[in-house]
């Protein structure tokens, strides 16, 4: 459905390690198939931290990036502003959204009052990103030993999965509720 339908979108990329194949698939290639449908006007976002946190994406890679010439369309719907990078101000893992700055803050608003999607990628988007009130993806692969007890996923496993707005994605929906003796158990069992 969002590939025959545009809608604003904004990415939350994970690590380093898949940056290329997330700017092609998710911002030049999305981009084009949507031109070729000529319809409404819509626009990706790329929301990354200002100051590189472990191996958090910043605008200071996908700048880089853009310079090669495999992304010059990608420079061209940057123009026409049909793509943009913006920083989220999140200063921890993940997008925390208690840290996010005014101009993010602004961008999500925009975003669920037009009925767009958020695509996050990674574990600590994946936790981060806990209730929010806009339809998103969660897409990666569980790598945290925490975030996999939480979740109830495999170590290990790629995951992919339509969170709608306001839900909460964990594997103990609705609401997880552990007493912290039970929670250190369920941390500690094999």
């Amino acid at each position: 459905e969002v590939m025959n339908n545009p809608r604003d979108i904004v990415f939350l990329p994970g690590g380093l390690g898949e940056l290329v194949l997330e700017l092609s698939f998710f911002a030049q290639d999305l981009i084009a198939h949507w031109i070729k449908l000529k319809k409404k006007p819509f626009s990706v976002t790329f929301a990354v931290k200002e100051n590189r946190f472990g191996y958090d994406t910043t605008k200071e890679d996908i700048n880089r990036l853009l310079k090669y010439e495999e992304y010059s369309k990608l420079r061209e719907y940057k123009s026409k502003g049909l793509f943009r990078v913006v920083t989220t101000g999140s200063k921890s893992a993940g997008t925390n959204l208690s840290q996010i700055n005014k101009k993010f803050s602004k961008i999500l608003l925009g975003l669920k009052d037009n009925n767009g999607i958020l695509i996050a990628k990674g574990d600590h988007n994946y936790a981060t990103l806990d209730c929010i009130d806009i339809d998103s993806f969660r897409i990666g692969r569980m790598n945290h030993k925490i975030a996999s007890k939480i979740n109830g996923f495999s170590m290990g496993k790629l995951y992919l999965q339509y969170v709608p707005a306001g839900f909460r994605p964990t594997y103990s929906y609705p609401v997880p509720e552990y007493r912290a003796y039970k929670f250190s158990k369920i941390l500690n069992s094999k």
